[in-house]
């Protein structure tokens, strides 16, 4: 009679071998998913910031998704005033932007400040085709006016990126039914060698 270790026994092996393939499964479904996320802090704010400088601001553009696509665009922006290097709350905020050829212009919106950090200043717009698009931001404090433009690139969302992510999900679901089935049949198996000895 071989000894073997207790891994190694049937019912122990299978139970091994289907938790090791839910945690494979879990793993590779959980890297395309955060993959497939766009980078943002847990609060929604954005991460990758674009500067440039007007007369009296240092202005910060970003957007969510960090890769602008067609459609809606969260747009958030930041002032820092040049002389106090301080970000100011104070502030009107309007964007307008205007698209590659055969796009629709976006007419001139203001933002909001956010209500969790005032010194963010967020909106949405909507780009409607791919290709690089300015974004003009106009900033009023008291008497002054003040502006800056953004030159950002929209992309396309590739149809595959979504299929590859349900795909991947069915596949750990099937993954985790038969691991599933084949533990109920081998405890099944078990109980009847049981009772019949």
């Amino acid at each position: 009679m071989i000894l073997r270790p207790e891994i190694f026994t049937r019912k122990i092996h299978i139970v091994f071998t289907s938790t090791l393939l839910i945690l494979i499964s879990s793993v590779i479904v959980c890297w395309f998913l955060i993959y497939s996320m766009d980078r943002a802090y847990a609060n929604g704010r954005v991460t990758e910031w674009e500067v440039t400088e007007s007369e009296n601001f240092q202005v910060f553009l970003g957007t969510i998704p960090a890769d602008p696509r067609i459609g809606v665009l969260h747009i958030s922006i930041r002032a820092k005033e040049l002389i106090s290097d301080e970000f100011s709350t104070d502030l009107r905020v309007s964007v307008s932007a205007v698209g590659p050829l055969g796009s629709s212009t976006v007419e001139e919106k203001f933002f909001e400040n956010d209500p969790m950090d005032s010194t963010y200043f967020d909106g949405l717009i909507n780009v409607d085709k791919e290709g690089l698009w300015d974004i003009s931001i106009t900033i009023v404090q008291d008497q002054t006016t003040d502006s800056a433009v953004f030159r950002i690139k929209v992309i396309k969302t590739h149809p595959l990126t979504g299929a590859i992510t349900l795909a991947a999900i069915i596949a750990f679901l099937i993954v985790l039914g038969f691991s599933g089935r084949k533990i109920f049949i081998e405890q099944k198996r078990s109980k009847k060698t049981k009772d019949t000895i």
